[in-house]
């Protein structure tokens, strides 16, 4: 029959087990957080970048427009105006209006229809037009937006300015 010494060194502790156990755990624990973070990171990394080329796809189509316009109607120097209406040298395109309705950014050439410029997941917050100069023609574009239905941490606010000038 083996001694009370030969057993005691044959086995695990308890505490020993419970040591192993709590361990694991941590070890678990953490992956499971880092997997977790970098997860949350990825949702908001592409929220960011839906929100960003969306704005900047509309302030860049704007400027264009403008670009090639022959005046700015509205708004007026100084003045700043949630709506830009511009003249084109085609008169059928005339006028070119931009607007924010419902959140979304529209424009409107001439007699045709209203033609959305940002999509259905971005929401425009925020839009207005300051005039600046005359000679040449120019104005300042400056939008807010975030995310439609985004919720933790796919939320993301963005805001976007830039100068249009028409070319002469």
């Amino acid at each position: 029959m083996p001694s009370k010494k030969e057993l005691k060194s044959t086995g695990s502790t308890l505490i020993e087990t419970l040591i192993y156990i709590a361990l694991i755990g941590l070890i678990v624990g953490s992956i499971v957080l880092l997997t977790s973070a970098v997860l949350n990171s990825r949702v908001k990394t592409r929220s960011s970048l839906i929100l960003e080329e969306n704005m900047r796809f509309a302030i860049d189509s704007i400027k264009r427009k403008v670009f090639s316009a022959s005046g700015i109607s509205s708004p007026i120097i100084g003045v700043e105006d949630d709506e830009l209406t511009i003249t084109m040298t085609d008169p059928t395109r005339n006028p070119t209006i931009f607007s924010l309705v419902n959140g979304v950014i529209m424009i409107k050439e001439g007699n045709a229809e209203t033609i959305e410029i940002t999509s259905d997941e971005v929401e425009i917050t925020g839009l207005s037009f300051v005039g600046l100069d005359s000679d040449p023609s120019s104005v300042k574009i400056e939008m807010v937006g975030e995310l439609r239905g985004a919720i933790g941490r796919a939320q993301s606010n963005y805001s976007l300015s830039d100068t249009a000038v028409i070319r002469r």
